[in-house]
């Protein structure tokens, strides 16, 4: 299915958002923003291309704080140079099976311990210790009330958004997807509504497929294992674009300067690691972004399997870069600049004055 061009149409002005926050009674002015598309492109508008790639055997992730960047290849913590990507001086030896992500006071090193939840982390510095992780199984957000309150939490701590089985509405309901063939969109909420999509109705319906862009303008739904990703402008509930990705791809967030979105693809199909309860997930307590590295990281086998990770640049939309290996890292640089590890590689996504170079297959 080739994909279609974006309209012209997207909603300029977070006031939906303010309708979400008012119609769930919970407080938090929104953040302004710019819209999806090339309505309100981003300041930076050169696409986004892959400007360094190294691959590295064992890398088990990258992140960076005050004191700079590390990279954890194996049990062995190095710094990295986000700007050539060359490893620096060896920092210590992790502990064993340990991955290096961005807590929420900078990088730490989540490891299996003897702690209650059977995780710990420790931060990259000399005098740091180990610490236990508490981490809870909680429920699903699926009313209008509970995806209202993750919603308005992300806003208030600049977290990501993630995909959920439902997602929040503009207008104070839900988007999610009706198990019907073929695929349909539902918005409750104000002005009830349902729109037809171009793509497979979704196999096991409960599985994360919907995430709504930071400005609450446009919803990105992914069915699986259909393959094909949707913008829709959610306030008519109208599709935009469609872009092709690989087989069994499953989005995991949109992030949260709402330019990229990041799925991984190529997994089982069965759906036997996919919510296999269809209704809960580990998550490390309330304070911690539940789609952040660190989160992801404990809730690997809450998604399906995946042999690739792909990056989507939401300004254009197309797809910016496809690497081999699960998804471990993505860390803002600032300036537009990001650094996506997998488990196979790191690539440093930037804009690019030269043509971008296609994806690799």
């Amino acid at each position: 299915m080739g994909r279609s061009s974006p309209d012209n149409h997207a909603p300029s002005h977070p006031v939906q958002v303010l309708l979400l926050l008012v119609s769930t009674a919970l407080a938090g002015p929104p953040a302004a923003g710019g819209t999806v598309g090339e309505s309100s492109p981003p300041l930076d508008q050169r696409p986004l291309d892959q400007v360094g790639r190294v691959e590295l055997d064992g890398l088990r992730g990258v992140a960076c704080g005050a004191d700079g960047c590390s990279v954890l290849v194996g049990d062995r913590l190095h710094d990295l140079d986000p700007k050539t990507l060359a490893l620096g001086e060896e920092r210590g030896v992790a502990p064993a099976d340990a991955r290096l992500v961005e807590g929420p006071g900078g990088p730490v090193l989540l490891h299996p311990c003897a702690a209650e939840s059977g995780w710990c982390t420790v931060g990259v510095g000399p005098a740091a210790t180990p610490a236990p992780l508490v981490v809870e199984e909680q429920a699903l957000p699926r009313s209008p009330q509970e995806v209202g309150v993750l919603w308005n939490t992300r806003h208030a701590r600049g977290w990501r958004v993630p995909f959920l089985e439902r997602s929040p509405s503009p207008t104070g309901g839900l988007l999610f997807l009706l198990r019907s063939a073929p695929s349909r969109l539902m918005r409750t909420g104000g002005a009830i509504k349902a729109t037809e999509l171009e793509t497979t109705a979704p196999l096991f319906p409960w599985l994360p497929s919907v995430a709504l862009h930071p400005t609450g303008t446009e919803a990105f739904v992914l069915p699986w294992p259909g393959g094909t990703l949707t913008g829709v402008d959610v306030r008519r509930m109208a599709p935009r674009w469609t872009l092709p990705l690989g087989p069994a791809a499953h989005g995991l967030f949109v992030d949260e300067s709402g330019r990229l979105l990041v799925a991984e693809e190529a997994g089982a199909q069965d759906g036997s690691t996919a919510h296999p309860d269809g209704a809960r997930r580990a998550v490390p307590g309330l304070d911690i972004d539940p789609t952040g590295d660190l989160a992801l990281a404990l809730g690997r086998g809450d998604r399906p399997d995946a042999a690739r990770t792909v990056v989507v640049d939401l300004s254009v939309p197309r797809l910016v870069w496809r690497e081999s290996g699960r998804y471990l890292s993505l860390v803002s640089l600032g300036d537009h600049r990001w650094l996506l590890a997998t488990e196979q590689a790191l690539v440093l996504l930037a804009p690019s004055s030269s043509s971008p170079s296609p994806p690799p297959e």
